[in-house]
């Protein structure tokens, strides 16, 4: 059962040893590492070098997004993030998927926002 608390002014959402909370900026390398690992695994059909190429303007322009990191014991195993009612990513590292995560993230913007849009690339 999932309770919620107030930390700092930051919500938090706490599920057993688990949380998801806002994005700071101190989460920037393992975000950015989940997002490109898992893009490059999820999108064989666009060469690694185009992720590689684009890392730096992410991280860039990752915090003009609204990011909520899922954490395991302290470690950050996906995250989401939206802009106005568009989901810019959901990004789950490989081992951690299937095991609801992304379920979570996607309940946690479904609190906030009554309406949402995605995009996915395909072959």
């Amino acid at each position: 059962m999932a309770c919620q608390k107030k930390k700092h002014g930051l919500q938090h959402i706490l599920l057993g040893d688990f949380m998801i909370r806002n994005f700071n900026n101190n989460d920037i390398y393992a975000v950015m590492q989940i997002w490109k690992e898992e893009n490059i695994k999820a999108h064989n059909f666009i060469p690694k070098e185009y992720w590689e190429e684009k890392f730096n303007y992410v991280k860039s322009v990752l915090p003009s997004a609204k990011i909520y990191v899922y954490i395991d014991k302290n470690i950050i195993e996906g995250f989401i993030g939206i802009k106005n009612n568009y989901i810019e990513g959901i990004f789950i590292k490989e081992k951690s998927q299937n095991k609801g995560i992304g379920t979570a993230l996607l309940e946690k913007v479904k609190q906030l926002k009554s309406k949402l849009i995605l995009n996915v690339y395909e072959k």
